[in-house]
């Protein structure tokens, strides 16, 4: 029984060691971020006749939320030093 468990406990040592957590590919990070470009969502309030709203989101280069737009109309955002700073709602007709 001793050498089952002396030899299961050198397998396990012996399998976690081998494992590393060091990348080779560190330096060549060339993934890029994925970002949400289309909302869809389904109201059932009446579940005979859902109604289905959708919301495009349009991105900077730097990944940051400039606008969004929907059938009620389209919010653009402004942003100083990363942060968001100033939300300008508009109505379908541009107003």
């Amino acid at each position: 029984m001793k050498k089952f468990l002396f030899l299961g406990l050198m397998s396990s040592v012996v399998f976690f060691n081998s494992c590393s957590s060091n990348d080779d590919n560190e330096g060549n990070n060339t993934s890029a971020k994925v970002l949400l470009s289309k909302v869809t969502i389904i109201y059932y309030d009446n579940p005979s006749q859902p109604q289905t709203s959708i919301q495009t989101l349009e991105y900077n280069n730097q990944g940051e939320l400039i606008k969004t737009t929907s059938a009620l109309g389209t919010s653009k955002f402004e942003y100083s030093n990363g942060k968001p700073t100033k939300t300008t709602y508009y109505k379908p007709d541009g107003t």
